[in-house]
């Protein structure tokens, strides 16, 4: 008899505290990138969706193709993550940590942004993220939050 194969359970972290979202500015430096808390994924499940949510719309610089680039840093061994440039330079070392953009229609009132179908490492991990969207995010209130799940037999 096959087995039937349905996703879940579903489990939501705060991919990223809300307060280093606050004016998080636009741009290439390392001011404009940001990374998350660890979040520990060692029991699995193997699949995430990634939201970002913004307090209140903004309207993406005109003329342009903004976008939100998001990156998983994990912690192979368990302990050490790897390299990113965070604290001087911008963006990690690697991009094999690349997961994608998020691409944001230009010109538009953005609120709510997903990236999803995040492949998760049996391991913990960090979020990073860089925002392209021409503008700075309201003054408070905005959330990245990780929504996990994978498959399981019944």
């Amino acid at each position: 008899m096959p087995t039937n194969v349905t996703w879940g359970p579903l489990t939501v972290s705060d991919a990223i505290p809300s307060a280093s979202l606050n004016s998080f500015p636009s741009g290439t430096a390392a001011a404009n990138h940001v990374l998350g808390d660890a979040i520990d994924n060692t029991l699995g499940p193997t699949m995430g969706d990634l939201e970002i949510v913004l307090a209140s719309g903004v309207t993406t610089a005109a003329n342009t193709s903004p976008y939100v680039n998001v990156w998983l840093i994990p912690a192979l061994d368990g302990v050490n993550f790897g390299t990113t440039n965070g604290g001087t330079t911008a963006g990690p070392t690697q991009n094999t940590y690349s997961v994608g953009p998020i691409m944001v229609p230009a010109s538009t009132s953005v609120k709510v942004m997903h990236l999803r179908g995040i492949v998760l490492p049996p391991c913990p991990f960090k979020i990073m993220i860089n925002s392209q969207i021409g503008v700075a995010w309201p003054a408070s209130g905005n959330t990245a939050k990780l929504y996990r799940y994978g498959e399981r037999a019944n």
